[in-house]
């Protein structure tokens, strides 16, 4: 494995579509935020006539792997490639993603080469959600740059970095920057917060958090009202609202289905070895 920047790796991948057409990816949900990240930081890249393969440091923690493939085949070939030359410790992490068919037939493969699954994630379509009674006397903000620290210690504490997708300190600062964090405040600190990203007419809510202490308030229903407010201002007319849930979380899914939260065709499954 040898280290390589964004341009290199676009120029890889590239010449892959050309020599086979159609190929396999599990980065058309993360590719904005690779290119950012790879402005500063330099991965590692594997590749053959059949596949590339990037690997990323997050958190200081892991590698993540990113793959373009002609088929599992392909898949398989990038896999043994990295086996033979990582001699890092630390552990590498995939996320595959797409319609679960897809996703069901291309695990197997990481599965032979040691991996395991550490987490199955489904979309929701929460486009038509049922809202409760929005509080009173509750002020939601959108967080500013200052505020990603504490943001970031509280998304660290309560969510798992290897398996969802869980951003740096400083992505969590441009996400800032672009006004897709709300907030509630309470004693000095951030209380409640939905962390999102707006593509087109959709939103994708990402993170959503309460503390312990505040949950009682149900403060946390001031914030989707607010969104929805702010967005109309800039003129953003949003026709769908999309987020992810514990495919195996089965009181979280019920109450889903309560809430008319539809389950859509589309899953993250990350494995690790």
């Amino acid at each position: 494995m040898e280290k390589t920047s964004y341009s290199e790796y676009v120029a890889a991948v590239d010449k892959l579509k050309q020599q086979h057409g159609r190929i396999e990816t599990n980065n058309f949900m993360l590719a904005d935020k690779l290119k950012t990240i790879m402005e500063t930081d330099a991965g590692l890249i594997v590749k053959s006539s059949r596949c590339v393969f990037l690997a990323m440091l997050e958190h200081n923690a892991f590698y993540r792997l990113y793959y373009h493939a002609a088929g599992s085949d392909g898949i398989l070939e990038g896999l043994r490639q990295i086996d033979g030359q990582y001699d890092k410790k630390l552990p590498l992490v995939c996320t595959i993603t797409g319609k679960e068919a897809y996703v069901e037939g291309v695990v197997p493969t990481f599965y032979n080469e040691g991996y395991t699954l550490r987490k199955r994630t489904r979309r929701f379509d929460n486009s038509n959600i049922k809202m409760a009674k929005e509080p009173e006397n509750v002020v939601v903000e959108f967080a500013c740059e200052q505020d990603a620290e504490e943001i970031s210690e509280m998304l660290r504490g309560n969510f798992d970095i290897y398996s969802e997708l869980v951003p740096t300190q400083s992505e969590i600062a441009q996400n800032a920057k672009k006004e897709q964090i709300a907030i509630v405040r309470r004693d000095g600190k951030v209380a409640a917060l939905k962390y999102f990203d707006v593509q087109n007419s959709a939103i994708y809510g990402i993170f959503d958090y309460v503390r312990p202490e505040y949950r009682s308030d149900l403060i946390f229903l001031a914030i989707a009202p607010f969104i929805s407010k702010a967005l109309e201002k800039r003129g953003i007319v949003i026709t769908r609202a999309y987020g992810w849930r514990d495919m195996d979380n089965k009181r979280l899914n019920q109450f889903s289905k309560k809430l008319n939260s539809i389950p859509q065709d589309v899953v993250l499954y990350t494995v690790m070895r």
